[in-house]
């Protein structure tokens, strides 16, 4: 467990539930060794990646604001657009299990997370941060059990499975004083 939770927490959870709302995921930036992490602003307008060239962007996509090539990486500003709001006030609040059919599915298609996915195994995977979002799914109820277990503490039924973002997950742009 304690190898689970930190694989969930590699990278900020901007990457998997805002910047698939935009039609990218690490994927997008090339290999996994390129991308460095992903960030949104405490308004929930922008989101930057972290990359460490941006050789393997995605140069042309419609929301791109900004890239700056700064030594030792790159980074990358999109528009995040404002018909996602309330997803994003949910999204800063760890409200996961709230966001709309809508977003859920675009974010399990699109996050390049295990979504029901085949093991060679012969079970089938979900992603705990994709299971996250959805209380009916099967897999909540195993692992809202399994984090009782693994903390020696009953969690309510009613709880959300992962924390809120923490403030490293949000960009702070310095201020020009």
């Amino acid at each position: 467990m304690k190898h689970a939770l930190a694989l969930i927490n590699r990278y900020n959870m901007a990457t998997y539930y805002l910047l698939p709302l935009i039609g990218l995921n690490k994927s997008s930036f090339g290999c996994d060794t390129n991308f460095i992490n992903c960030f949104v602003d405490n308004e929930g307008t922008k989101l930057y990646v972290s990359v460490q060239t941006s050789r393997f962007g995605p140069l042309n996509h419609p929301g791109i604001l900004e890239i700056k090539d700064e030594h030792p990486n790159a980074l990358f500003v999109f528009y995040f657009p404002a018909k996602w709001k309330a997803h994003f006030e949910l999204f800063k609040s760890g409200q996961y299990s709230k966001f709309c059919m809508n977003a859920r599915r675009i974010i399990n298609l699109g996050s390049d997370l295990a979504y029901n996915q085949s093991s060679k195994y012969g079970s089938v995977n979900t992603d705990l941060r994709l299971i996250a979002m959805d209380r009916d799914c099967a897999g909540w109820e195993i692992m809202r059990k399994r984090f009782s277990d693994y903390l020696d503490v009953e969690i309510a039924a009613s709880a959300e499975l992962l924390s809120a973002p923490d403030p490293s997950s949000f960009w702070c742009v310095p201020s020009a004083n």
